[in-house]
């Protein structure tokens, strides 16, 4: 993901330079903004292929910016960054279009994760995002939308937790899918009951995948999880 061009709106200066220094450190284009006055012509001009925003902004909030983006780009990952962490505040995030939503304070380590998955998603191969938007592997079929999973001839219907798990295996079923970023994908944060709670859940996907003759989901014991053929 070097060299992908971040749009980076925050106006307290102090942590602005920590978060684009650290973007920067990691090969990403990084172009810092205090306010989102002009951003029309900024998005036209820089032509990013994230945006993180603060909410709390001068001039013009962050929820306005966001639903203007999305006026215009309906695809563009949207990460907000703000101390406003009220259960209102994430769903208004959210709404106004955000694809992830993140509370002040927050690790660096946390964002990278997040920025990472968010422009895995966006790269994702053209064939996994038209049509019925399934992702197919080996004799599996996972439907994001429809929230589903055929395996050989099994037809699974999943809940909304199950679904964004096999969103991360699916994105790349050749990779390894680090346990600590799928936790801070799914949950938000990688406390030792979330990690308990994605231990239950993986059992119940790999319950699944014992009706397909090719696909097997593995566990890298201290790494993460991939899924392999047979």
């Amino acid at each position: 993901m070097e060299g992908k061009k971040i749009l980076y709106i925050e106006d307290e200066q102090a942590l602005a330079r920590i978060v684009t220094d650290m973007l920067r450190l990691k090969g990403y284009q990084v172009l810092h903004k205090e306010d989102g006055q002009n951003i029309l012509s900024v998005l036209n001009n820089f032509q990013p292929d994230l945006c993180i925003f603060d909410i709390m902004l001068p001039h013009i909030n962050g929820l306005s910016i966001a639903q203007i983006v999305r006026g215009i780009d309906t695809k563009l990952p949207i990460i907000f960054l703000s101390a406003k962490g009220q259960g209102q505040d994430v769903i208004d995030g959210f709404s106004a279009g955000a694809n992830d939503y993140i509370r002040k304070p927050f690790s660096i380590d946390e964002l990278m994760v997040r920025v990472q998955y968010q422009l895995k998603q966006k790269e994702k191969p053209a064939e996994l995002q038209s049509g019925t938007h399934e992702r197919v592997f080996g004799d599996c079929a996972f439907n994001p939308q429809q929230y589903t999973l055929k395996v050989g001839s099994e037809l699974y219907t999943l809940s909304q937790r199950e679904s964004e798990i096999l969103s991360m295996l699916f994105l790349d079923p050749d990779a390894i899918i680090n346990r600590r970023e799928l936790l801070l994908s799914v949950w938000g944060d990688d406390t030792f009951y979330n990690s308990r709670n994605l231990d239950v859940y993986i059992r119940k996907i790999r319950n699944y995948f014992q009706a397909s003759a090719q696909v097997s989901l593995v566990t890298l014991k201290s790494v993460g999880f991939k899924m392999i053929l047979k």
